[in-house]
């Protein structure tokens, strides 16, 4: 048996058992609609059946009302319906369950994509007037959404123009082509690619309106494209594949592979069975009475010829089609009659065609379509309007929002001004009491140094003179640091850079060194009085020290005193000296006090003391003030 007898037998085999069992509805099918009806003891016996388990979990919800609004998205967008009773149904049940969501402050995306489904099934099988008043009921609930900025609500009006666009299609508005393109651009942005192929397929009507036969096939192309890379198709799959089929089979000379192929997907496709009809009739009236093309499609509904096809097709679609789709099917066996010579049933299917257009096309659709404009039109005056009286609202509550904060404001103005007052008067008292301190604390350390310098006369021992002037010269250095907070005019900080200058000056009029050159690269820094007394010390030692083991009044000499701000906390100290006596840097010897002083006051600063220059006597050291201490501890 050669290859085109078996597939002829295959084909006759097929059909027969197509013409018994195909066109049945399947356990899937019966759930359905029994879902749908209402009787739930039927559907849970037919639901039972289903093998996909998600698609039984989902039946399961909605038979026992727990579905949430995208399961009745998924029902809507999957469910096989033929002819307009059961679509009827299909619209009931929806409209008894969906309820609109009672929050407005943020959009239901899920909820908005159902009803646009429910209105696109509306529009399609039963009444556009019935369309479009559900259209203005979504538009409506969009409007009272409060929070208009978000992605959802972004892609929720995108659904919502899904019916707009479908009317200015029937109303071949010229700008509906740009806006189901930038609608179209938008859905992918938002990663729904099923919401642009809607788009992309309201669009293929300008293409067919402007007779761009090679611009329609290709954009049909590429949306099957699109399609083939999804994991799951969209549910306008098989729609696209019709555009296609419809424009090749248009622009065909005769038999063609490539479009069976595509006609037999249809056909064997329980969604999209019914609505193959008008193309198949299409296709057989391009070819040659007796084409195997011809005879191939024939067979599939089990019939020899193309009238008794013809009258077959129109059985079987009658009650299971809408109108639109009938009066296609008319049209093509009334064509495809016509080219096989048959003008008596041509005649027939042509009359039925015309009868069925008075039906579609009557002044009621007109009138629809008007009212869906004047709508329209009203309900963005009605938006207009409540946007105005919400804006007035605004300002009346900004208006007094801010007189409120101005009352507010100068009454807080007024205790802020008493209180400033007062505040300045305490903190007056304050600094003159903490500068009589001050003054005190000087002028008994002056006090002090003066019962010592007296205690000093009727000692004899050089040794013990020596350390009283030490002591005394201690003293000195913390009485000027209290006298430098007594005259300094903020409150509890000292300028060091003067302090650094008088302490020096007085150090050396001790000795009446006149050589001596004094560096002092300070900078214009404020130190608390826990920092200042324990550096004054120590650069009174380092002085000290030098003037007195390292330097000989000879000229050329100098002291040099360096203190240099590192961040906000940290100081670099450094001081160094001309003479040849002792390295600082070197450690000290355990015995003597000065050091032992230099190392503890160094200590307390949290300082650390860095290596210097070998050839020049000094030291360096980094400390922190008072602030810098307290982030450590």
């Amino acid at each position: 048996m050669n290859i085109n007898l078996r597939l002829l037998f295959f084909g006759l085999f097929f059909s027969s058992l197509l013409t018994q069992n195909f066109f049945s509805q399947d356990d899937k099918s019966k759930a359905e609609l029994f879902v749908i009806q209402g009787v739930k003891d039927s559907a849970n016996i037919y639901i039972s059946k289903i093998k996909n388990p998600k698609y039984k979990s989902l039946l399961n919800n909605l038979n026992n009302n727990t579905a949430s609004y995208s399961d009745y998205y998924q029902f809507a967008t999957r469910i096989s319906l033929y002819g307009k009773p059961q679509f009827k149904q299909l619209v009931r049940f929806l409209e008894k369950r969906i309820n609109y969501p009672e929050n407005t402050k943020v959009v239901n995306l899920d909820f908005v994509k159902l009803k646009a489904t429910q209105i696109e099934i509306i529009a399609n099988e039963l009444e556009l007037k019935d369309a479009n008043k559900e259209n203005q009921k979504l538009k409506k609930y969009l409007q009272q959404i409060k929070n208009k900025k978000s992605t959802d609500y972004e892609h929720a009006k995108l659904y919502g123009e899904i019916h707009t666009s479908l009317i200015n299609m029937i109303r071949q508005n010229p700008k509906g082509f740009e806006l189901n393109t930038q609608y179209e651009k938008k859905a992918l942005r938002l990663n729904d690619v099923f919401l642009a192929l809607k788009f992309r397929d309201v669009n293929l009507n300008y293409y067919m309106a402007n007779n761009d036969l090679e611009g329609y096939i290709r954009e049909c192309k590429k949306s099957l494209a699109i399609e083939e890379e999804l994991e799951q198709k969209s549910p306008l799959y098989e729609v696209t594949i019709s555009h296609l089929l419809d424009a090749l089979i248009f622009k065909s000379t005769g038999r063609d592979e490539y479009v069976e192929q595509l006609l037999l997907k249809l056909f064997y496709d329980t969604k999209s069975h019914y609505s193959s009809y008008s193309l198949l009739a299409k296709y057989v009236s391009h070819l040659p009475v007796n084409d195997p093309g011809a005879l191939k499609i024939y067979q599939l509904v089990g019939t020899k010829n193309v009238s008794d096809f013809c009258f077959e097709l129109e059985r079987r679609a009658t009650g299971k089609v809408n109108q639109n789709e009938m009066y296609y099917l008319l049209m093509e066996c009334s064509a495809a009659t016509y080219y096989q010579g048959d003008y008596k049933n041509c005649f027939y299917f042509k009359n039925n065609q015309l009868f069925l257009n008075k039906a579609i096309y009557s002044t009621e659709l007109s009138q629809t379509i008007a009212d869906y404009q004047v709508r329209e039109v009203e309900l963005e005056k009605e938006f207009k309007i409540k946007q105005e009286k919400e804006k007035g609202k605004l300002y009346l509550i900004i208006v007094f929002i801010v007189v409120l904060f101005l009352v507010v404001s100068i009454y807080f103005v007024v205790i802020y001004v008493k209180k400033s007052r007062i505040l300045k008067i305490r903190n007056d008292e304050k600094e003159m009491l903490v500068k009589e301190i001050n003054h005190r604390v000087k002028n008994n350390f002056q006090l002090v140094n003066s019962l010592l310098e007296l205690q000093s006369k009727d000692i004899e021992n050089e040794i013990v003179i020596q350390k009283l002037n030490e002591g005394q010269s201690r003293i000195k250095a913390m009485s000027l640091i209290h006298q430098k907070l007594y005259q300094s005019e903020y409150l509890g900080l000292v300028s060091f850079k003067e302090y650094t200058q008088q302490l020096t000056d007085l150090l050396l009029s001790t000795v009446n060194f006149k050589n001596v050159i004094t560096r002092i690269n300070i900078d214009d820094i404020q130190l608390d009085i826990d920092t200042a007394i324990p550096l004054g010390l120590i650069l009174n030692e380092l002085f000290t020290n030098s003037i007195k083991y390292a330097l000989k009044d000879e000229p050329g000499e100098f002291i040099e005193i360096t203190i240099k701000k590192q961040d906000n906390t940290s100081f670099l100290f450094e001081f160094k000296d001309s003479g040849t006596g002792f390295n600082l840097s070197l450690p000290p010897k355990e015995s003597g006090l000065g050091m032992k002083l230099i190392k503890s006051l160094i200590k307390q600063l949290q300082g650390e003391i860095k290596p210097t220059n070998q050839q020049i006597n000094g030291m360096i050291f980094i400390f922190k003030d008072k602030i810098g201490r307290k982030q450590i501890d």
